[in-house]
């Protein structure tokens, strides 16, 4: 969470009571107090997540995103819907945040994949993914 700092606006000649100025533009009536907050410019993932496939359908390049909850030791691999194994993406460590890959189908055919990402965790998270050529 992050601390904001509330600074005192000068009184103005009215009965309203004083505006204090928080960072970001905002304003609060009233004295000034400490404010904690749990927005900040970057909020930390609270899960593990494979996001969004996009496009989808495509033809014949897509992206896949995907964020993790902590540095982890990841695998984003393609399956058919039979099971089979078609290509592994990257087998790598990678940080904590929002992440991409992009797949080339290129040389692949027509039909519905199965995209699986694997953490440290060894829970798999899947989405399907169709390819139209």
């Amino acid at each position: 969470m992050a601390h904001v700092r509330v600074r005192p606006r000068p009184r103005r000649q009215s009965a309203r009571r004083p505006l204090a100025r928080v960072a970001g533009g905002l304003a609060h009536r009233g004295r000034a107090t400490s404010i904690t907050s749990a927005a900040s410019d970057q909020v930390a993932p609270q899960k593990t997540k494979l996001d969004s496939i996009y496009p989808n359908p495509f033809n014949p390049v897509t992206t896949i995103h995907f964020t993790l909850s902590e540095p982890q030791h990841v695998t984003l691999s393609v399956y058919t819907l039979t099971g089979q194994l078609v290509e592994t993406l990257f087998r790598e460590t990678r940080s904590r945040g929002s992440h991409s890959a992009t797949w080339d189908a290129s040389d692949r055919a027509s039909g519905v994949y199965l995209c699986r990402l694997t953490g440290t965790d060894q829970v798999s998270r899947m989405q399907k993914m169709v390819l139209i050529k």
